[in-house]
């Protein structure tokens, strides 16, 4: 899966810092979107969190 890409319009970008362990994408994901409010879309080959 692949997370990191930003596809914010206005270029900005939500920070998050802290220790992470490696191997759940999806629940990394899942958390950063429930953290910020934001939706949560899951593909095929990435997970996307957009602005509402």
């Amino acid at each position: 899966m692949a997370i990191g890409r930003s596809c914010r319009p206005n270029g900005a970008d939500l920070r998050v810092s802290g220790v992470f362990k490696a191997g759940n994408s999806v629940s990394f994901a899942q958390a950063v979107a429930a953290l910020h409010g934001l939706p949560v879309r899951e593909q095929a080959n990435r997970i996307e969190l957009s602005a509402k």
